[in-house]
């Protein structure tokens, strides 16, 4: 794979796939050493340089934009994160900007609102099987499983309690002690 750009945030990208191209990829994905997807869309190559428009998304997503479920805009608004803009020009080379004006929704370098791909019938088939694909594999959001342990621990220690509680024959009723479900499932 060709590399693209590093970026302080997602390390190096390389291209993976162009999706759309003049004498340029126009609309292509990347992918960095973790392996995280990014759509890439140039919105301005003239004689002042060149501009992209970058986020970090998911084969999902992408698939849906292939298929015309969604537009290139929503894709890069909705469907994206990071909102890296990435200037190049020949005397300053590359200039990484994250979340800036080039992202607002009235900036003229976002996709127009009906810019769809317009794709011919099986026209990206095998690109909609690829980055269908790339979901398949398993993630690991620390957060996530960060809390499901929490919350199973909570859990095993208020059975216990109710095990050790309802154990006694000799009594006639269980006074349980003051119980939050609410505490168990917080984020």
């Amino acid at each position: 794979m060709k590399e693209f750009i590093k970026l302080d945030k997602y390390g190096q990208l390389y291209i993976d796939k162009i999706l759309f191209e003049s004498y340029f990829p126009i609309i292509f994905t990347c992918i960095n050493d973790n392996k995280d997807i990014f759509i890439g869309v140039c919105c301005q190559n003239n004689e002042k340089g060149c501009k992209w428009l970058l986020g970090k998304t998911d084969g999902i997503s992408i698939a849906g934009m292939l298929q015309d479920e969604m537009t290139i805009r929503q894709l890069l608004l909705e469907h994206s994160e990071g909102k890296i803009s990435v200037d190049y020009a020949e005397k300053a080379g590359y200039v990484v900007a994250y979340n800036n004006s080039d992202w607002d929704v009235d900036s003229s370098y976002l996709p127009k609102k009906d810019s769809y791909m317009y794709a011919e019938e099986g026209e990206f088939e095998n690109e909609i099987k690829y980055f269908s694909s790339l979901n398949d594999c398993a993630s690991y959001n620390k957060e996530y499983y960060k809390c499901a342990l929490e919350t199973l621990g909570t859990i095993s220690k208020e059975i216990e309690l109710l095990t050790l509680l309802t154990a006694q024959p000799d009594t006639d009723s269980v006074v349980l002690p003051p119980f939050n479900i609410n505490k168990m499932f917080k984020n």
